[in-house]
Formats: structure tokens, C-alpha cells, sequence
């Protein structure tokens, strides 16, 4: 299925049984995130479906997806990079705060 923005396109895929999610950009190749479970793909489809028909900005919503992924792999060295080049600081999270979002983003359903 694909998701059509102003200047990109999104496009979710099941592949060898893994659920793949491809991203482009301005006609070049922006990234993938492979392996997504059920629920959070599906989450994110509805998140990418709505923001197109809002005509969001494709690259501000795929800020907010890789935050969500990174945080659903509990990888808090990559979530830290990707925070500080959207909002040019690091975050400040206590452990407790970190384990809140990591299990906000596990549990993302439709």
C-alpha cells in the first residue's frame, strides 16, 4: 500500500514475512525500517494515511516515526542522535521517563 505526500511517498510491504515500511523523498530513496510488528505498522499506516490527506509535511511526520521506532528498540544512543538533529539538543530523559516511552511505543495499536 502507498501513502502519497506533496513530495514523497511512503510505502508499507510485507516482504519474506517481515512487514517493511520504504520511504522516499523528492524521487530519491529515504530510508526503511524492516521488521515492524503488526500493531505498530498498522499504527503508523493510520499516522502516515491522515497526515496525507492533511497535506502534512512527509518529513516532519517521519521525524516522529523514527523517535517512535528507535524507542520501540530501546536504543537510546540512536533516539538521542535523531532527537538532537530534529531539535538540536540533546535529550534529558531519567530512566523512568525512557522506560515510559519505550513502553508507549511498544504497545501503539490502530
Amino acid at each position: 500500500m502507498t501513502i502519497k505526500f506533496e513530495h514523497g511517498k511512503v510505502i508499507f510491504r510485507k516482504e519474506e514475512g517481515k512487514n517493511m515500511i520504504y520511504f522516499f523523498k523528492d524521487g530519491r530513496d529515504y530510508g526503511r525500517a524492516s521488521d515492524l510488528p503488526k500493531n505498530f505498522g498498522n499504527y503508523w499506516f493510520k499516522v502516515f494515511k491522515d497526515a496525507s490527506k492533511r497535506n502534512d509535511n512527509l518529513e516532519s511526520t517521519l521525524d516522529y516515526f523514527w523517535l517512535d521506532w528507535i524507542a520501540y528498540n530501546e536504543d537510546f544512543d540512536s533516539y538521542s542522535d535523531i532527537y538532537k538533529d530534529i531539535n538540536n539538543i540533546r535529550p534529558h530523559y531519567t530512566v523512568d521517563q525512557w522506560e515510559r516511552i519505550v513502553k508507549e511505543a511498544k504497545s501503539r495499536k490502530p
